[in-house]
């Protein structure tokens, strides 16, 4: 009599329902991150947070307000150097005071990322690709009961992260940055959060206090050059799967002749930066790192190319390679 074999039968049937566990705890950790999303954006809220990065930790305190005037937000350093970031719908605004600076700029997702560790998805669908999504369990932080999502790389070329977000409100309490090799790099965790309904009350204390000593800048990079169009020559080839061109221009440099050409990359989540300028003594060439961040240059003919990102070297490498310019 023959006899079967069972295993490759119970492949059969445990494989379909394998996949189905995951595309419905993808659709579970997905529908959190669009509740949480929504949350940043369309509550009013203030609360203190902890942010540890490399050898560092900062404690910050945000203010954010969604009324009939738009979104106003304001983010203060509590320890070190008191700086000051304060957004008026696409305004944004700046207080260095050690430089004694006040720096304005339109707010755009590059510079928000730069300027608050705090990460808010903005295309989920685009994250899909490259991504994938589970609920990890609860947790409570801040005395708020929260649930764990878990955002991991479907490949080594960028970094993951888990997310805690408040069971009742859908707002980010913690999240923990994870680097190719699954190890932290950077956190951020709330200790106090509380909504709050916007006032006259609490919009006066959005208000910094500047004397007329403070120099006005007209852009984070430091200067008061206007931005100019990209010089369309200088283009991407063989780019990291789901990395995109998100914006690209020039600024007169400061300091000397010529200009200073930003390439913007992401993909949705990971952002790296490129400068293209002239060459000069003592560039960057090769890697450097600082906590999550990571840095690549190189020379190529009379100009200095260097990407820098919150994304693994090796993809920071292959970005910096990328960079080419067209002749004719």
């Amino acid at each position: 009599m023959k006899r079967w074999s069972l295993g490759p039968l119970l492949l059969l049937v445990l494989l379909p329902l394998s996949q189905a566990a995951r595309a419905a705890g993808d659709a579970e950790a997905l529908e959190w991150l669009r509740g949480m999303a929504q949350a940043m954006q369309q509550l009013s809220y203030r609360g203190r947070f902890v942010f540890a990065h490399g050898d560092r930790i900062d404690s910050m305190s945000l203010l954010h307000i969604n009324d009939a005037n738009g979104i106003r937000e304001r983010l203060r350093s509590l320890n070190g150097e008191a700086r000051e970031v304060l957004r008026e719908n696409d305004n944004l605004t700046c207080v260095w005071p050690d430089s004694r600076q006040v720096i304005v700029d339109r707010f755009t997702a590059a510079n928000s990322r730069r300027l608050s560790p705090i990460w808010v998805p903005k295309d989920l669908q685009r994250l899909q690709a490259h991504y994938r999504f589970s609920v990890e369990g609860r947790d409570r932080v801040a005395d708020l009961e929260a649930v764990i999502i878990s955002i991991l790389p479907n490949d080594d070329l960028r970094y993951g992260l888990k997310l805690w977000i408040a069971e009742d409100s859908k707002l980010l309490l913690q999240s923990i940055l994870l680097d190719e090799l699954g190890q932290k790099r950077e956190q951020v965790m709330f200790v106090q959060l509380e909504r709050i309904q916007p006032g006259d009350a609490v919009l006066q204390s959005a208000l910094p206090n500047v004397d007329p000593g403070y120099a006005l800048v007209q852009s984070h990079t430091g200067d008061n050059t206007a931005t100019v169009a990209a010089d369309p020559r200088w283009r991407l080839a063989g780019l990291p799967k789901g990395f995109e061109l998100e914006a690209a221009y020039r600024k007169q440099r400061a300091d000397a002749d010529g200009f200073v050409q930003q390439m913007v990359l992401s993909d949705g989540m990971s952002s790296v930066s490129v400068f293209i300028e002239p060459a000069t003594e003592g560039a960057l060439e090769g890697a450097t790192a600082m906590g999550a961040v990571n840095a690549y240059g190189l020379r190529r003919g009379e100009v200095n190319i260097t990407a820098i990102g919150e994304a693994p070297l090796t993809t920071v490498r292959r970005i910096a390679e990328a960079v080419f310019r067209e002749e004719g």
